[in-house]
């Protein structure tokens, strides 16, 4: 009985494996038959993607020690507590 169980799993793994590999081959030849509709669907879809801002780039802890300091000496703020707004995640 276990035999056979192991030989079901393993016949049921390579039409598995089997039918995956045939689903990703009609997919890679939709995609080379329709590349260029493909790319273009692409590009009209990210449009809609959220662009990032300002708020959302990194600056890098040195970059921004040196601009700090570099604001707090242009405009005299040393006795002033600096804000900093929180990173959305």
């Amino acid at each position: 009985m276990t035999a056979e169980l192991y030989s079901s799993a393993a016949d049921l793994w390579t039409k598995g494996a089997d039918f995956l590999s045939e689903v990703l081959h009609e997919k890679l030849a939709h995609a080379k038959r329709y590349g260029e509709k493909d790319e273009e669907y692409k590009v009209f879809i990210d449009k809609f993607k959220p662009k990032l801002t300002t708020d959302d780039c990194f600056t890098p802890p040195r970059t921004y020690e040196a601009v700090k300091k570099w604001a707090i000496n242009k405009y005299d703020w040393q006795d002033r507590e600096i804000v900093v707004r929180a990173r959305r995640a």
